[in-house]
């Protein structure tokens, strides 16, 4: 039993700690000392919540996420380059692209037209 509420505080420590500067809704946060003490068992148990944000020297540092998150995140990314590529190509069909002679001539058309 004293285990449990040990535990607890600890838990009790670490939200009242880290929430205020570093929480998000439902950010599941595990200090490194707790991976220390307990290994990879303290990662686990979080990560059945969600991704896993572990806290060094009062920051936060890393997130662990399942593999099958981080192939979704993955796919994501992909999907999201190809519709940029599949845009940028309708553009340049259509003729909505400018040509510039220079570096400077282009970071001028870009710093004056908020829409380029």
């Amino acid at each position: 039993m004293q285990r449990v509420c040990l535990i607890a505080m600890h838990l009790k420590w670490c939200f009242n700690r880290y929430s205020i500067k570093y929480r998000e809704p439902n950010m599941n946060i595990v200090p490194a000392q707790e991976i220390k003490r307990r290994g990879i068992a303290a990662v686990d148990e979080a990560l059945a919540l969600g991704p896993v944000h572990i806290i060094k020297n009062n920051r936060p540092q890393y997130v662990v996420l399942t593999e099958e998150r981080y192939s979704e995140l993955l796919e994501a990314q992909e999907e999201a380059a190809l519709a940029r590529i599949k845009a940028s190509l309708e553009d340049a069909k259509a003729g909505r692209v400018a040509r510039h002679d220079s570096v400077e001539a282009l970071m001028r058309h870009l710093d004056s037209d908020p829409a380029a």
